[in-house]
């Protein structure tokens, strides 16, 4: 049995979800289901795997479907998983670094990533919105368990409808392994955070 880590929604490009799994995906063992540098659909092992996001790929459709994180819905994942020798009775757990699950395969227990539910408090665009009003629900229900990356996602969740048994809080997607900083040690002010509005960094610096 062998662990399968779910990255179809990777993007091209920097982004904090990027930066995530850069830092998670090393640490967890198991093949990783992803499009490769050429945008092609493909199980990569341990050793294959780079922080080197995938390319966009060739085809118009499927470029539409990762565009919108939707890339599970244009390939026949069984199919894919064939042509490795395995099939879904093979896979143990799939884990999602990423706010999905996968749809075609509901057997195997899935644990799932949120961030945060953003998108429906102070949405950048309406598909934003939508995807995450209307089509996030589905993941939380196929999802075996939930890891939120603070008190307030799990709230958030709680009040999306997941069960709070269902969920797990690990700081930041990350356990702790030092003490916490609990005071400052200077005068300084450091920020490290995009400028989107849900940061509200102007109030923060004034």
């Amino acid at each position: 049995m062998t662990c399968l880590i779910n990255l179809l929604s990777w993007l091209p490009g920097h982004s904090g979800f990027g930066s995530y799994v850069k830092r998670v995906v090393p640490q967890v063992s198991g093949l990783r289901l992803q499009l490769d540098a050429d945008g092609s659909p493909t199980l990569l092992s341990e050793s294959a795997w780079t922080t080197s996001p995938p390319g966009w790929s060739p085809s118009r459709r499927l470029r539409f479907l990762q565009r919108y994180g939707l890339v599970q819905h244009g390939v026949d994942l069984s199919l894919l998983l064939g042509g490795f020798g395995l099939s879904d009775s093979n896979i143990g757990v799939i884990y999602s670094p990423f706010f999905d699950a996968l749809f075609e395969f509901p057997s195997p227990p899935q644990l799932i990533t949120c961030h945060d539910l953003t998108p429906l408090i102070v949405s950048n665009s309406r598909k934003a919105w939508f995807r995450y009003r209307f089509w996030q629900p589905r993941h939380c229900r196929a999802a075996t368990r939930l890891i939120a990356i603070s008190q307030h996602v799990a709230d958030q969740l709680v009040a999306f409808g997941v069960k709070p048994a269902d969920m797990e809080v690990i700081p930041n997607g990350i356990a702790i392994s030092r003490p916490k900083v609990t005071s400052p040690q200077s005068q300084d002010l450091l920020v490290l955070a995009r400028h989107d509005k849900n940061k509200n960094l102007e109030a923060l610096l004034k």
